[in-house]
């Protein structure tokens, strides 16, 4: 009977004998009090499957009794030698006498039942418990919403999941005096763990969860159990919790990209003033040497230089030599240009006219050089003189009278003179 298909998923599923009892060591703070109140009393597991709750039970002195109606998981325990009976667990329930045992466990057992034997097996508890005695039920957590989704459907005997939060209700609605959500088999480096994913969300929080309840009795044996009811008193990973640590790292996370967009804002806030100081330095710079002598002076270089490099951009000869017939024009133009220019400074400096002749006349140049002074100077002087003449014959009437009435006068004073 052990290879039933119920009891080789349980075996696959659920895990080995060990891990189980790893895993139901979280209720000793509850267990260890009431052996000591109740020694050697009676307690039932509703549903005890391969027997380990009960195993441990036997260990520590209690008399343990279990009911399942699956054959395969029952023959585990009857090869441990436990006190095992195949039946239902409500009708078995109801054929308890009132007040005949300590505690009454189900691990994983309302999920298969329904929540209207789910509550009469709270009724009949609470009423076959001994005063300050224990009802403890383990179910998958719906919080966790994998498990809710997904893994609770995996065991084909599964009716519904159950909030913690209705199971907790009943008991209270059904009498019991207090009660604790116990959340269990969760990864323990949670709790600190920084690094919080969306996977951590989705299946991170506590896979199962128990409702402990105590049943009312005297106040000393209740305070026996005090700090395990402490409200205080955590156990497992919530979502609330896991929630929480996920926007704190996400608010962590924001807050660094913040501080490195100011960071960087202020970078290029600098970056902008260096660049527009060095724009303007530049701009200054570019002023100075467009107002310097020597940019002038160079001004025909700088056209045959881009005479040059048009030409050599020309496709074909004719172009070539239209291109080139253009730059010795603008050369000739601008040549003249900058010989006047360099003239008129040289008659403003007489210093620099001197020095300037007599480096020339020591390169042989001076008799040309002087040639083409005079000639300037005598076409500046010429074209005065033109202009001048020009002019009188933009003069109006009364005012040529009086011109020609002067240069009359000038005249006849001349000829006085002689």
């Amino acid at each position: 009977m052990k290879d039933s298909f119920y009891s080789s998923f349980e075996n696959k599923h659920r895990g080995s004998r060990e891990s189980i009892k790893e895993r139901l060591n979280a209720y000793m703070p509850f267990i260890e009090p009431l052996k000591d109140i109740y020694p050697g009393e009676t307690i039932l597991d509703l549903g005890c499957g391969r027997g380990e709750w009960l195993e441990m039970m036997q260990s520590i002195g209690f008399d343990g009794m279990g009911i399942d109606h699956d054959e395969g998981m029952l023959s585990y325990c009857r090869d441990l030698g436990l006190n095992v009976k195949t039946g239902d667990v409500i009708s078995f329930l109801e054929s308890m006498a009132d007040e005949s045992v300590a505690i009454v466990s189900s691990f994983h057992l309302v999920e298969h039942i329904g929540f209207y034997n789910v509550k009469r097996l709270v009724e009949e508890s609470f009423r076959i418990l001994k005063p300050g005695g224990l009802l403890i039920m383990e179910t998958p957590n719906p919080e966790n919403i994998i498990v809710s989704t997904n893994n609770f459907y995996l065991d084909p005997k599964h009716v519904a999941p159950i909030p913690s939060a209705l199971l907790s209700f009943l008991v209270e609605h059904e009498g019991f005096e207090r009660n604790k959500i116990l959340r269990l088999q969760e990864d323990k480096s949670l709790s600190s763990k920084e690094d919080i994913q969306i996977i951590d969300i989705l299946g991170g929080v506590s896979p199962d969860y128990s409702v402990v309840a105590q049943k009312q009795g005297e106040l000393t044996t209740l305070s026996l159990l005090d700090a395990a009811f402490d409200a205080n008193s955590n156990y497992g990973v919530g979502l609330q919790e896991l929630s929480t640590q996920y926007h704190q790292k996400i608010n962590k996370l924001l807050a660094i990209r913040d501080e490195k967009v100011s960071n960087l804002d202020d970078a290029v806030e600098r970056l902008n003033l260096l660049v527009q100081k060095e724009n303007t330095e530049l701009k200054a710079n570019l002023s100075d040497i467009y107002a310097s002598t020597s940019w002038k002076l160079t001004a025909p270089l700088r056209a045959i230089s881009r005479g040059v490099k048009l030409c050599i951009k020309s496709v074909t000869k004719s172009d070539f030599n239209n291109c080139l017939s253009g730059v010795k024009t603008d050369i000739n133009r601008k040549l003249i240009v900058f010989v006047k220019r360099l003239i008129n400074i040289l008659n403003s400096n007489p210093k620099l006219k001197g020095m300037m002749l007599k480096m020339i006349n020591k390169i042989g140049f001076y008799g040309y050089v002087k040639k083409v002074l005079d000639k300037f100077n005598r076409q500046g002087a010429y074209n005065s003189q033109k202009s001048f003449s020009g002019s009188e014959s933009q003069l109006s009437p009364k005012a040529s009278a009086i011109y020609k009435a002067l240069k009359k006068k000038k005249s006849s004073d001349g000829a006085r003179k002689h």
